[in-house]
């Protein structure tokens, strides 16, 4: 060792105390060094322990966890296989689609001119209809004026027609009424005429038989 104590020996036989004692010192030293290296070595391999029972739980819980992948990727691989196996199908299926498929879009085109087509057609006659629907208002309109002309045309002839007749039935009821006067006239006078006779001769046999 480089701090090795040399003892040398002493004039009067034996080892050199002072030799001795630093020697002693010296051991001291090293044993309290070699104690504190052992506890901070203990210390640190509990730590080491407790770091290596963490690891350990860990290393279960990742073999868990790998195991659990395994199955995963397991099913995964089946789903997979799955998966090509309908990506194969759907590719079959597919290309006997195609066909239908261009049909689809030819047919869909066709649809799209054909509703293009029937849309313009639509717009035309909505606007025939509008035009026809204004004429017929106009003919309608005239038509409804020409109605109400002779309406009120009637009307005023009727209502002359009504001013002459009540004029002709005034004129005819005084000609009745001097009609009937006429005949009542008449009949007081024929009976007057006859009833007085009669009773003339009446009063005349009368006074006969009284003579």
């Amino acid at each position: 060792m480089s701090d090795e104590i040399k003892i040398r020996k002493s004039f009067l036989g034996g080892f050199n105390r002072e030799d001795v004692s630093a020697y002693v010192e010296a051991l001291a030293g090293r044993m309290r060094k070699v104690k504190e290296e052992r506890d901070r070595l203990d210390e640190k391999c509990s730590e080491n322990e407790e770091k290596l029972s963490l690891l350990s739980q860990e290393r279960i819980v990742l073999q868990q966890r790998l195991k659990n992948a395994e199955n995963e990727l397991s099913e995964l691989r089946s789903g997979c296989e799955e998966l090509k196996t309908l990506s194969e199908s759907l590719k079959q299926r597919l290309e006997q689609a195609e066909p239908k498929a261009e049909l689809y879009d030819s047919l869909r085109e066709r649809i799209a001119d054909l509703e293009l087509n029937a849309s313009r057609r639509a717009m035309e006659i909505e606007k025939e209809a509008d035009e026809r629907a204004d004429g017929i208002m106009r003919r309608c309109g005239d038509y409804l004026s020409n109605i109400k002309s002779e309406c009120e045309k009637a009307s005023s002839d009727t209502r002359c027609s009504f001013d002459a007749i009540r004029s002709e039935l005034d004129n005819l009821s005084g000609r009745i009424e001097l009609l009937s006067s006429f005949l009542y006239d008449k009949v007081e006078n024929f009976n007057a005429s006859i009833f007085g006779s009669a009773a003339a001769e009446a009063d005349a046999g009368a006074d006969a038989d009284e003579r």
